[in-house]
């Protein structure tokens, strides 16, 4: 564990808060529920975004929960009750940084080439931290809520829509196993220089997704498992 200044610390945590926009420092605004509820977002979203300030600034590998916990002028035992790792700190901030917003796009074929477009910047701008992402997503209880897996939930759910019928499996799951196929393709392009991320993740969720090609009437004879 490395020894900062802590004045030093508080500086760059205030110049990291200061880079954000107004939903990005102030999460609970946007959140619904009662002030009890948006402080405890409000104090999740401080975490991540101090534990971020000191990743880019210092490596990850170099801070440690005690830092973070300093910086953001937080209990431990408050911090390890939000985030039970530095990995899942890491984590939130990547999800947090997953932005597709599938209704922006009409086509269903376009979805997932804008999608890949995204996916393929979003690996390139975090690379460095993917590995340690990836090994945690992957080792954590499935879950469509954020990251991958909540877009290709979403993706399933558009895909049922134009099809105008049931998707073979619960959008959810189908979300959770497409973000592990994905995962791994990001896993192989991190170890292959020459790995064409773009064309393997697009041929991915074609996959994936290819139950959405027919046409309506034999879309339906597909078997469906249930919401």
């Amino acid at each position: 564990m490395a020894n900062f200044n802590s004045n030093h610390l508080q500086e760059i945590l205030r110049l990291h808060m200061q880079s954000l926009s107004p939903t990005e420092k102030n999460p609970g605004e946007m959140g619904g529920g009662g002030r009890r509820e948006r402080k405890k977002l409000q104090t999740r979203g401080l975490l991540m975004e101090s534990a971020w300030a000191l990743f880019e600034n210092f490596g990850y590998e170099r801070v440690s929960m005690e830092q973070i916990a300093a910086v953001a002028e937080i209990s431990k035992v408050t911090l390890y009750k939000y985030f039970p790792a530095k990995e899942s700190l890491l984590c939130e901030k990547l999800n947090a940084e997953i932005s597709f917003d599938i209704n922006a796009v009409d086509s269903h074929a376009d979805k997932i080439t804008v999608c890949v477009t995204q996916l393929v910047s979003w690996a390139c701008t975090y690379r460095i931290y993917l590995p340690t992402y990836i090994s945690y997503r992957l080792a954590s209880p499935p879950t469509d809520e954020n990251g991958l897996a909540h877009i290709f939930s979403q993706m399933t759910k558009c895909a049922a829509h134009h099809v105008g019928a049931p998707s073979p499996l619960p959008p959810a799951r189908l979300g959770c196993y497409l973000e592990m196929l994905c995962l791994g393709a990001m896993r192989h392009w991190l170890d292959n220089p020459d790995f064409e991320l773009d064309q393997e993740l697009h041929q991915l969720l074609r996959l994936g997704l290819g139950w959405s090609a027919p046409t309506p009437a034999q879309a339906e004879a597909l078997p469906y498992m249930g919401e």
